[in-house]
């Protein structure tokens, strides 16, 4: 018997893939949960809350991760810019050794 093992590659566009589809995980709970007795329709609403809620940080996480990633990157960095070359100051040196 062979074991087959689900393994998704974790990009972005497969994480956002993952988050849309909890989404729909999230709703579908919701939409089910409405036709059920009162303890397990309130115990499907606080689930499926839950999932849209989570899900939908994760995303604005993300979203939010890249804008700065990328401000960050487009600002230039100070230890980069090549600063000019100070000549040391000789006249100390001399006074000591005389």
């Amino acid at each position: 018997m062979h074991k087959v093992a689900l393994s998704l590659p974790m990009g972005s566009g497969s994480s956002t893939g993952v988050l849309l589809i909890a989404l729909g995980i999230g709703y579908a709970v919701l939409s089910f949960a409405k036709k059920e007795s009162k303890t397990l329709r309130n115990l499907g609403y606080a689930i499926g809350i839950f999932i849209i809620a989570v899900s939908v940080f994760v995303m604005f996480w993300k979203i939010f991760s890249k804008i700065n990633v990328a401000q960050y990157n487009s600002k230039p960095k100070q230890h980069l810019i090549q600063q000019p070359i100070q000549q040391p100051i000789q006249q100390p040196i001399q006074q000591i050794n005389k």
